[in-house]
C-alpha cells in the first residue's frame, strides 16, 4: 500500500521547516492584495520599517505545503482547506496527516 506511506522527499522536508520556521518567527499572513487598504499599509510600512512580506516559493505543489503547514501551526489544528490542494498536488492522506500532526 505506498497511499500510506508517509514519507517526504528533501525538498519537501525542507518546505516543511521554512514553514516552521515563518510560524516560530513572524506569523502566517496571506500576502494584501494589490491596492487594497492592507496592501497600502503594508506598503507604508516596508517603506518606512524596511519590513518585507516572506515570499512565495517559487514550486506551486511546495507554497501550498509551507501554507498548510504555517496555517495549520498558527491554529493548532489541521488547516483542512488546504487538504484538497496537497491531494491534487500529490501528497497522501498519510503524508497530510503526518505533517498535520507535526505542524499542530
Amino acid at each position: 500500500m505506498a497511499s500510506r506511506v508517509a514519507e517526504l522527499s528533501k525538498t519537501e522536508w525542507m518546505a516543511v521547516a521554512v514553514a516552521l520556521n515563518d510560524a516560530n518567527a513572524f506569523g502566517c499572513s496571506i500576502p494584501p492584495e494589490a491596492g487594497s487598504l492592507r496592501g497600502k499599509l503594508s506598503g507604508a510600512a516596508r517603506t518606512l520599517f524596511g519590513i518585507e512580506p516572506r515570499k512565495q516559493l517559487a514550486d506551486p505543489r511546495l507554497e501550498t505545503l509551507r501554507r498548510f503547514v504555517c496555517t495549520t501551526r498558527a491554529r493548532r489544528r489541521p488547516a483542512d482547506e488546504f487538504m484538497p490542494a496537497l491531494i491534487q498536488h500529490g501528497f497522501n492522506p498519510a503524508q497530510v496527516d503526518a505533517i498535520a500532526q507535526l505542524s499542530a
